[in-house]
């Protein structure tokens, strides 16, 4: 559950939806392109590093000295791009060095975003210590514990993942909601319902995708309106769990036409799609 809750705080550093097979993005990239972005791994500013980390992408799955170097770097959010590759590119061999980052880092970036590696990677022997993070103060080691949770899971995860659907931060919230989707627990379902009425429009759509990607089905009947919110995050979010739930009632489709010939660009493509 990357990570899009990072990019609040430190907007080089998003959180990332994963397969365990994917790797980091792979962009189409020349010869010369990916001569420079080396150059720029090697020797570039901070910002410059994290950049290139994740335009090359898999390619670094050859290259992980360079990588593991990086874990070293004196800037936290290179640090933190190398430990994001690490958990992306499910490097397990590597997990010990980013519990000891998760435990000793001085930077909160860094040890949020290793507690969510840790999770990608599946350590378990890191899980009571993530779970320890979820009442620190900053609230990214908060996000990093809560989406490392979702993954790892565990016998008193889902009430601690429910306890964080009151958290006054609403990225808190929002990654709650998406961490309890990945536990797949048919408990967590009446929770993520109420989700549903938040006043948070964030919540709100990451409440509408969660439970169309776990199947519940009365859901449809609420899609038309979700269609017509006046925010585009819930609109998007509707569209999708049209797809996922193959909503065919009239009330979807008349919305879905409307959109179709809306005047937001990105709304009517998504419509037509």
């Amino acid at each position: 559950m990357v990570s899009p809750f990072f990019v609040v705080f430190m907007p080089n550093v998003p959180l990332v939806p994963q397969g365990v097979e994917d790797l980091l993005p792979e962009t189409n990239l020349s010869p010369r392109e990916e001569r420079s972005l080396m150059t720029s791994l090697e020797s570039g500013s901070p910002s410059a590093v994290s950049s290139a980390m994740r335009k090359l992408g898999g390619r670094l799955r050859h290259r992980l000295q360079v990588v593991v170097k990086r874990l070293r770097d004196p800037s936290p959010l290179v640090r933190s791009a190398a430990v994001e590759v690490i958990g992306t590119l499910r490097i397990k061999s590597l997990s010990h060095k980013l519990y000891a980052m998760m435990l000793h880092d001085p930077s909160p970036l860094v040890r949020g975003q290793a507690a969510q590696s840790l999770g990608e990677l599946g350590y378990m022997k890191a899980r009571q210590a993530i779970m320890d993070m979820l009442d620190r103060p900053d609230v990214r080691e908060q996000l990093g514990a809560i989406n490392a949770l979702g993954h790892i899971g565990g016998p008193r995860v889902l009430r601690l993942l429910v306890a964080k659907l009151q958290s006054p931060s609403p990225e808190v919230r929002e990654a709650a909601v998406y961490a309890l989707g990945e536990l797949k627990a048919r408990r967590a379902m009446r929770y993520l319902i109420r989700m549903l009425g938040s006043a948070e429009p964030s919540v709100k759509a990451a409440a509408v995708r969660t439970l169309a990607r776990l199947g519940y089905r009365r859901l449809v009947s609420k899609l038309p309106d979700y269609l017509k919110s006046g925010d585009s995050r819930i609109v998007e979010a509707a569209m999708d769990a049209a797809v996922s739930l193959k909503c065919s009632t009239p009330g979807c489709s008349k919305s879905l036409s409307d959109l179709a010939q809306s005047s937001e660009p990105l709304l009517s493509a998504n419509a037509i799609l």
